[in-house]
């Protein structure tokens, strides 16, 4: 359950990790996309209102030409008769392919002299039906009669008196009219003017053939809201629109349909999404391996663990990685080695001291069964008795092995003279020495050693049974002893250079645990020692290492003699 917890945290912050910049990228690329399109038609629109708004202001520009010319005609040639006046004007509206009539006023005659002609019937029908098969905008379909043009609109007469002599103007301000057209109005002199109804069909036609192929409408508004001309029959006002200024202070409407215009946009987000989609399932793809990945050296410390639990102490990661997990892989490598290494020791000393209990013992058993059976001699009490000491110098041994590894027997300083220390072991141990014959030579130098008296008494008396045991009978044993430094040499033959790390340990080479002890209490000294060959040698520094204040002797726990 919790590898299980472990590894739906791990999936869910890689998950987070990788997916969070993913959708954020997609969001600011979808965003800056969005902006850009709707930028680039915002200037698609723009530019096509330019061109629209040219070409409107061109056509506006030569119907004021025009007229402009035909009042100098009129000018030049003076005051006529209506007959002759209505013919002239006739020939001037050709072509009337921007004026729908003309008419001219001359107040100064009598009457109010008054001529004005129109595009006829017949041409007016031909063009509309022109429009309406280029499915051009008309607001009005019907043919007018010239009596219904403009130039009887009271309105009109307005626009005349407020003209200066000269002075041409669009009179836009007027309403529209039943054609859709606009009077152009021109003031000859004081008396005389000149008006044109300007048709605004060519203007469809235009924006007609500029909106051809784009799948947009061009519409031209009156600032009333009323259409002027468009490039479709039927504008479509629900339609994306943008706004533009148009010749004569008109709006210029450019629309397209929405899905059109942001066909870009509508793919950049399919695609997005699609790309999103699949950064996202690849997303998880690589958290699900990469936590695996991460989660499978977990799982194999978990397994190694369980197994040290169950006692498999040969049970290894054996992880081959150079990042952290790796480390730990290997540091816990390290302790299941020392654990089964101190488990391997742990069955060798109990076996050693099993072998080394049991043969005393055994002996004894036999001793006690034949004072039992009543066939014991007068030596079996005393053999009985040396197998009993036997014991209880392991047993006390042992016991102050365990002391000192526990670090519970702290030292004693005080100045010590190692030489007198020799000479008291030696003469506690004469009757051994005597027995084999062995000659001892001395080489002392006076002067105190700060350490522990009794405990450094433990090493000399351990370093000189172990001499005395391996030296040949009438051998020489030669001692040596200086403030810091104590060697004890023998003539046996010695110990192999391979072996000389293991004399130490507890029962080697069929020994007891007097070395061992002896090696624990000179590092307790902040000392060494070391074997080469026959010859122990043991440093202690000069300022101890493990310096404490001088103690009483405390009660050993030993098994009484």
């Amino acid at each position: 359950m919790i590898r299980r917890h472990l590894a739906l945290q791990l999936f869910l912050i890689l998950l987070l990790a990788s997916a969070l910049p993913l959708v954020g990228a997609a969001a600011l690329s979808l965003q800056r996309t969005e902006a850009r399109i709707r930028a680039q038609v915002a200037r698609d629109h723009a530019a096509l209102a330019a061109t629209s708004g040219t070409l409107i202001g061109s056509y506006l520009e030569s119907a004021r030409v025009k007229v402009e010319v035909i009042s100098s005609v009129l000018l030049q040639q003076g005051r006529r008769g209506d007959e002759d006046l209505a013919q002239q004007l006739s020939a001037l509206l050709l072509p009337s392919d921007e004026f729908l009539g003309l008419r001219y006023e001359d107040a100064s005659a009598q009457g109010g002299q008054i001529a004005a002609v129109a595009q006829g019937v017949e041409n007016q029908s031909r063009q509309i039906d022109q429009n309406l098969e280029l499915g051009n905008f008309r607001g009005q379909t019907a043919v007018q009669a010239p009596e219904e043009l403009a130039f009887n609109d009271p309105a009109l007469r307005g626009v005349i008196e407020t003209l200066a002599p000269g002075q041409t103007r669009l009179a836009s301000q007027i309403a529209l009219f039943n054609n859709g057209a606009f009077p152009l109005v021109r003031r000859l002199d004081d008396q005389r003017a000149l008006s044109a109804e300007l048709r605004l069909d060519p203007i469809s036609r235009t924006l007609a053939e500029l909106a051809q192929g784009s799948g947009r409408e061009l519409v031209l508004l009156h600032p009333s809201g009323r259409v002027l001309a468009a490039s479709s029959a039927e504008p479509h006002p629900e339609w994306l629109e943008t706004r533009h200024d148009a010749p004569e202070g008109w709006t210029l409407l450019v629309r397209e349909p929405e899905a059109a215009a942001y066909a870009p946009l509508a793919d950049a987000r399919r695609q997005t999404l699609v790309w999103s989609a699949a950064g996202a399932a690849l997303a998880v793809l690589l958290s699900l391996v990469f936590a695996r990945w991460l989660l499978r050296p977990i799982r194999r410390l978990t397994q190694a663990a369980e197994g040290l639990q169950r006692g498999e102490l040969s049970t290894r990661v054996g992880l081959a990685r150079g990042d952290e997990i790796g480390r730990l892989g290997a540091s816990f490598d390290a302790m299941a080695e020392a654990f089964e290494s101190l488990d391997r020791v742990k069955s060798e000393f109990v076996r050693t001291v099993s072998h080394e209990l049991r043969t005393p013992l055994t002996a004894m058993k036999c001793a006690v069964e034949n004072l039992i059976d009543g066939v014991g001699s007068a030596e079996t009490l005393p053999r009985l008795r040396q197998d009993i000491d036997r014991l209880i110098r392991l047993v006390n041994d042992l016991l102050d092995l365990a002391r000192l590894e526990a670090g519970a027997s702290p030292l004693a300083l005080q100045p010590t003279e190692l030489s007198a220390l020799v000479e008291s072991c030696l003469a506690s141990l004469s009757p051994l020495i005597a027995a084999k014959g062995i000659e001892v030579e001395r080489s002392f130098t006076p002067g105190p050693t700060a350490g522990d008296p009794e405990r450094l008494r433990q090493v000399v008396a351990n370093l000189l049974d172990n001499a005395i045991k391996f030296v040949p009978a009438g051998g020489t044993i030669t001692l040596e002893a200086a403030p810091g430094h104590l060697s004890v040499s023998d003539s046996g033959p010695g110990v192999p250079p391979e072996r000389a790390g293991e004399v130490f340990e507890p029962f080697a080479a069929g020994g007891g645990v007097g070395l061992s002890i002896a090696r624990k209490v000179v590092e307790l000294h902040g000392g060494t020692i070391a074997v080469h060959g026959s010859r122990f040698v043991v440093a202690l520094p000069a300022a101890p290492r493990l310096a404490s204040a001088p103690r009483a002797p405390e009660p050993r726990s030993e098994v009484p003699a």
